[in-house]
């Protein structure tokens, strides 16, 4: 879950709307709003598509516990 908050938080920081963020990402706008809601287990692949193409790090400020 702290994961889609934190991808949310990133499409906030850009000003884009759930679609336009979609957009952006080439991905449909129920997909991502499936995404933003926490039921979903991201690849390497989404995480590196997102970083690359928002130019945010996902990871930095999230407490990872083990």
């Amino acid at each position: 879950m702290r994961v889609a908050a934190r991808i949310d938080d990133i499409r906030q920081e850009l000003n884009l709307t759930v679609s336009e963020f979609a957009e952006l990402l080439s991905k449909t706008p129920s997909e991502v709003a499936d995404w933003l809601s926490g039921g979903h287990n991201f690849t390497q692949d989404t995480y590196t598509l997102i970083e690359v193409l928002t130019g945010k790090r996902i990871f930095e400020g999230i407490a990872v516990t083990v």
